[in-house]
Parts: structure tokens; C-alpha cells; sequence
């Protein structure tokens, strides 16, 4: 989105896999100059090592390369952001935010609380088709763009451990998009396609004008895309598997004699072709004019000329120097692989002319949903307006305020329900917990002890293990015993006894490793009945040893 112009130095950073791409400029009132290059080789990708490890390692590059410039700029690359395309009409830049930010609640495979999110127009208008009345423009399409919050987090760690200031945490594809536009090579109305290659993840995206229409992350060596399957186009995929892993023999160990060059050749076109045929049959899509290449390995003329041949369209990978000025310690000379630095310009000179509307993560979508207020004066007319609306809309807000204090009457007296509800519950587990817990009703645990001892079969054929207390003056019995002969006649005693009620045998485990002669376990469950009106919360297991 829109953003104020840069003025002064500034630093981009692109972080692609292990490689990060740095681009120092300097921007004046006149322009920007390019001041400082480098490539640092960094401990892993964003993502999978601690920012702080990553930020420690630019520190010390940056500091190697003596670039010195504070704000700095970083693009998120594509495989972890996710792209939706959305149709809506035209309205206020703060309600059109607002809309974004309803349709992301709807579409996001996560909860918005732990997404940043943007928008940015794809350029592609939108048309009413009347017979009567011809075609009238209703709005132009939009990329709602979002990351995780813990991925633009990661970034401003990143920048902090390295001793910079984030101004801007961007979208590689738009940064890659920018160089293009700014090396003078402006797609005008045909699409064009930007390929940015990298050691395992390339970037798939179409230009239109100074619009990015589509955009894919995948995988070439083998692997899937983990996060953007095809959440950025709307074709039906019914024609063309996009979600297939780009494999290829020569990547999978059985390629003879064929090289890994050419075996990463191959998974770039079968990965090119797959994401233009499902452009060319999307809404708004197309056939695509040209092709051209940046990233790693970009200025092969062999891999440019596969690609040429295999989709039957222009391919040449672009300098992304040729119009820059380059000043101070930056050098074309000292730098191999240019076109590998073409992400990192574009997202510096982005801060300077933003000439792809592009993404912004490190301002919440709630900042652009505050409408902007007019600083002209306001008239005797416009007052008088103000106050016959402020008249007329007195009552419906009095209304909307009563409805709303209703609401959270109702809402205050269903939680006091519930409450109650609870309350009671606990009243009657109180109750029913009352006869084993007051030492008023409590019966001495002699007393059941007593009555229980006479009960157990003689010649020690069973003991007592456990003795619980329950609700209903139930008490919860365990033991073991010789054999089920000795239980049934446990349970025959407590059927006869008066002191206790209608015995529940709950059931039996008989143990293979029991060396003392006690292999069945057991467990009983019967009233209380004798002597005091309770019994007792809990007894330690009382065991008459054989």
C-alpha cells in the first residue's frame, strides 16, 4: 500500500535459502543511487534458524561489506505469505481495508489474531455485462496478502539483531516485479512472466501494466509448496495438477548420465508450464508474451534457452543494473551473478517510487481502516448539514445504545442462570458428601471395620486392600482374594449382614504374577447401614497379611 517516500540511505535485504542478497541506495529529491552490494551467506533460510542467528550473521556482512545504512527493508518470501484474489466494488481506501480484513476472517486456514494482512490491486477490472447498457466498470481486483505474526516477527528480530530499523517487511515477488519495472522493461498491456529461481524454491509471477496478477511459490527439487498450493489463483486446477510435486529423474538419483543442471532445467519448465496454463484459464488470465529470469543461475543461456524452446515465448534474464546509478563502494565488476540481486533493488527502490503497489506487513490492516479526515474548512452550509444529521441520527443512536444495554441485560442474566444452576449442582454434591465428611454423622472406622472383619471368609482366603467412601453412603471395597469362590462368599455375608445394604460387585482381575497366593483382585461396592447414619471420607487400606 501507498507509503511516504524514502529520503536518505537505506538497506534492502533478501533473504533467498541459505544466500542473502543486500542492496545499500541513497535517495535524494533527485533520485537514488545504488552505494553498497553484497552477498552474505547466512546459516539456514527465514524460517528454519533463529532470527537472532540470522540477524548476527547480516551484521557481521554488512558490517564486512561497510554498509552503514540504518532503515532497512526485508521481503518475506512467497512460500510463507498466502494470497487470496477478491472481487470488490470501489470505496474509501479505510472501508475498502475494512472489507479486507471481513473477507481474510472468512478465508484464512488460521485465526486472524495471528495474521498480518494487506492488500494490493491486481490491476484487472471488474465489468458489469448489460445488454441494454454495455459494459460499466464496477472496481478492480484485489490480493488480499497474509502472513503469520510470527513470521513478521521473526523479520523485526532479525533486523534488530543486526542493528536496523525496519521500515518496511515486504513481499519478495513485489520487490522482483518493482526491478523489472524499473530496469525499463514495463509489460504494458501483455502478460509477462517473472521467474525467480532459487537453490530449492522457485517464484512463479505475471506483470500486467504495473500490476502483479498472479504469483506461486513451488517446489523443484522434488519436494511441494507447504503453504501456497493454490491459494493465489482461482482456476479449478480440473486441467492442471498444480498441486503434483515437480519431480524429475535426474533429481530422483536415476538419471544416468544427466547432470543436476539439467534435471533442475527440467523441474523449472514442467513448473512454468503448469502455473501460465493455469494463469491463460483463470478469470482475467491470458497467454503470456515473454518470460524473464532472475535469482541463481538466472544468466545460463542454457537454462533460458530450454525454457524458450519447451513454451515456444520469448526468455532472457534481465540486469537489473542497466539504468541504476552506482556510486561509492558499489561495483557491477565486483558482483557475479547479478541477476540475482534483481528482488533486493526492487525492494529498496520501492521505498523510493512505489511502481508495483505492493504489501506492507508492518502496519496492521486496523491503521488503514481509520478514515482519512479533511483538512478543509467547513462552511456555514456544511454545519448546518452536520447538525440536521446529527438531529436526525440522535434517536437511532439513543436506540442502538438501549438495544445494546439490553443485550448485555439478557446476556448478564443467562450467565446468573448458570451460575445458579451450579450453585445448586454443588449444594446436592454436598449434600450427598455430607454423611462421610461431618464428624457429627461420621460413624468410627472401627465400627465398619469391625463389621467388615466378621464378614471376610475365615482361613484367610481373602483381605482387605482399600476402603472408600462414596456418594449415598456407599463404600467402595478391594481386596484380593484365593479364588472366586472365597468373593462369592464375601458376598453372600454382606447380602446377610444388616449393617450393610445390597452388595454391587463391580468385577475381578486375576493376576498371572501374584507369588503370595492372592491372584484375584476384586472390587465391591455396597451401602453403609449400621451404626451412625454415615461412614467414613476415606480409609487407608487395612491388610491382614497371609
Amino acid at each position: 500500500m501507498p507509503r511516504k517516500p524514502l529520503s536518505g540511505r537505506l538497506v534492502a535485504i533478501d533473504i533467498a535459502d541459505a544466500q542473502c542478497r543486500v542492496v545499500e541506495i541513497n535517495a535524494t529529491g533527485t533520485g537514488a543511487e545504488v552505494t553498497g552490494l553484497a552477498s552474505i551467506a547466512m546459516p539456514g533460510p527465514l524460517g528454519k534458524v533463529s532470527p537472532e542467528a540470522l540477524g548476527q550473521a547480516l551484521r557481521a556482512g554488512l558490517a564486512g561489506a561497510r554498509i552503514g545504512a540504518r532503515q532497512a527493508v526485508i521481503g518475506i518470501p512467497r512460500q510463507l505469505a498466502i494470497l487470496k484474489p477478491v472481487a470488490l466494488p470501489p470505496m474509501p481506501p479505510h472501508e475498502t481495508a475494512a472489507a479486507v480484513r471481513l473477507q481474510a476472517e472468512r478465508e484464512l486456514p488460521y485465526a486472524l489474531a495471528e495474521a498480518c494482512i494487506d492488500y494490493a490491486p491486481t490491476g484487472v477490472p471488474l465489468v458489469d455485462h448489460d445488454e441494454a447498457t454495455g459494459e460499466a466498470p464496477l472496481g478492480v481486483g484485489l490480493f488480499i496478502g497474509a502472513v503469520q505474526k510470527s513470521v513478521v516477527d521473526a523479520c523485526r528480530s532479525l533486523l534488530e539483531a543486526a542493528g536496523l530499523t525496519p521500515r518496511t517487511i515486504a513481499l519478495r515477488p513485489y520487490g522482483t516485479a518493482t526491478a523489472m519495472l524499473y530496469a525499463g522493461l514495463n509489460p504494458g498491456d501483455d502478460y509477462v512472466a517473472l521467474v525467480d529461481l532459487g537453490e530449492g524454491t522457485t517464484e512463479i509471477d505475471i506483470l500486467r501494466g504495473r500490476h502483479v496478477v498472479f504469483s506461486r511459490s513451488v517446489m523443484v527439487d522434488g519436494g511441494r509448496d507447504p503453504v501456497a498450493e493454490d491459494e493465489d489463483d482461482e482456476a479449478s486446477d480440473d486441467d492442471v495438477d498444480l498441486d503434483e510435486p515437480i519431480r524429475d529423474a535426474a533429481l530422483n538419483g536415476d538419471a544416468g548420465d544427466l547432470s543436476l543442471f539439467a534435471g533442475r532445467q527440467t523441474a523449472v519448465v514442467r513448473a512454468l508450464r503448469r502455473s501460465l496454463e493455469a494463469f491463460a484459464v483463470q478469470p482475467g488470465g491470458g497467454a503470456v508474451s515473454r518470460v524473464y529470469l532472475t535469482g541463481t543461475g538466472a544468466d545460463d543461456d542454457r537454462l533460458a534457452g530450454a525454457v524458450a524452446e519447451a513454451l515456444h515465448v520469448p526468455v532472457a534474464a534481465f540486469d537489473p543494473f542497466d539504468r541504476a546509478t552506482l556510486a561509492g563502494r558499489a561495483s557491477k565488476a565486483d558482483v557475479a551473478d547479478l541477476p540475482a540481486y534483481a528482488t533486493a533493488l526492487g525492494l529498496a527502490m520501492a521505498e523510493c517510487d512505489e511502481l508495483v503497489p505492493g504489501f506492507d506487513f508492518a502496519v496492521a490492516i486496523e491503521e488503514r481502516m481509520r478514515p482519512v479526515r479533511s483538512r478543509k474548512p467547513i462552511t456555514g452550509a456544511g454545519v448546518a448539514a452536520v447538525l440536521l444529521a446529527a438531529v436526525i441520527a440522535l434517536p437511532i443512536v439513543f436506540y442502538k445504545l438501549k438495544e445494546r444495554r439490553l443485550k448485555a441485560a439478557e446476556a448478564e442474566l443467562v450467565a446468573l442462570r448458570e451460575q445458579k444452576a451450579t450453585v445448586e449442582k454443588l449444594r446436592r454434591d454436598i449434600a450427598d458428601i455430607t454423611p462421610w465428611t461431618d464428624p457429627k454423622q461420621r460413624a468410627s472406622w472401627s465400627e465398619v471395620l469391625r463389621a467388615l472383619n466378621v464378614l471376610f471368609p475365615g482361613q484367610r482366603r481373602a483381605y482387605l486392600t482399600q476402603l472408600q467412601g462414596q456418594k449415598g453412603n456407599v463404600l467402595s471395597i478391594s481386596g484380593r482374594a484365593q479364588n472366586p469362590a472365597a468373593i462369592n462368599e464375601l458376598l453372600e455375608s454382606l447380602k446377610a449382614s444388616p449393617a450393610f445394604g445390597e452388595p454391587d460387585y463391580t468385577g475381578q482381575h486375576v493376576s498371572s504374577s501374584d507369588r503370595l497366593g492372592y491372584p484375584v483382585r476384586f472390587t465391591i461396592k455396597v451401602a453403609w447401614l449400621g451404626g451412625a447414619s454415615g461412614g467414613p471420607a476415606s480409609a487407608p487400606a487395612t491388610r491382614s497379611a497371609p
